[in-house]
């Protein structure tokens, strides 16, 4: 499998990542979204620099946007552009920050769903709905006791996965190409980290943090939605169907 990349220069490794050692290997794969508005950045940017905006294609985006990201403090391991193209940002043994760690005064608990840190709301809020209702997208995933912080391998370090970030379009969409190529990176990733291949080990970051990356702010409420990478990565027909893992 043949990867491109953006090889490290001196200013990407001084603004990026401070390229330490992980304290452990990687127990598991997070997919995310880099977000419309980033990409849109990345149009405005290409178009300040000379660009014509329709003539702009997706290996130039995808291109600009690992440069982009690999100077970031946050960025996840991987990328994968519209064009299918994998993106190779950092080490797998090297500990970026992609997830964070989950909040071990709600998590810890086994009424957690009562809680929610939604986008567009004001932080950490006990949400006063059914919390089956709130979060029956995850439940419908790994059932109605799941605990995230006790019942994922990584506890409460989702970071200590390895991340992959997927290019969106203006809509927020991505391509079967990108599909493709995240079928062959996940491939290569499990056998090569001995990482379990199934729906508790290659998750959507709204999985691995429901509360803050599960949850929306609409009319006052907290609502529930995987919104990291979103409802256009169906992660269901990438798990079941092309990566071909029992649906049990």
């Amino acid at each position: 499998m043949s990867y491109h990349y953006e090889p490290y220069s001196r200013e990407y490794m001084a603004s990026g990542t401070q390229h330490k050692n992980r304290k452990v290997m990687p127990k598991g794969i997070i997919f995310h979204t880099m977000g419309r508005s980033f990409i849109n950045k990345i149009r405005n940017e290409l178009v300040q620099a000379g660009y014509i905006e329709e003539q702009l294609d997706n290996f130039t985006i995808d291109e600009h946007a690992a440069k982009r990201l690999n100077e970031r403090p946050y960025l996840a391991g991987w990328m994968i552009g519209q064009t299918g193209l994998v993106f190779k940002l950092e080490e797998d043994q090297k500990k970026t920050l992609h997830a964070g760690s989950l909040k071990k005064s709600v998590y810890k608990k086994d009424n957690w769903r009562d809680w929610g840190r939604p986008l567009g709301g004001l932080g950490w809020m006990k949400h006063g709905r059914d919390p089956h209702r709130v979060y029956d997208w995850f439940d419908a995933w790994f059932g109605r006791e799941f605990n995230p912080s006790k019942d994922f391998d990584w506890g409460r370090f989702p970071n200590q996965c390895i991340g992959i970030d997927l290019v969106p379009d203006q809509q927020g969409k991505y391509t079967l190409n990108q599909m493709s190529g995240a079928v062959d990176l996940v491939e290569y990733l499990v056998t090569e980290h001995n990482i379990p291949m199934d729906e508790y080990h290659i998750v959507t970051h709204g999985m691995a943090a429901p509360c803050e990356r599960g949850t929306v702010m609409r009319r006052g409420k907290c609502i529930g939605v995987d919104w990291d990478p979103g409802r256009h990565w169906d992660h269901g027909r990438f798990l079941y169907e092309q990566l071909e893992i029992d649906n049990k």
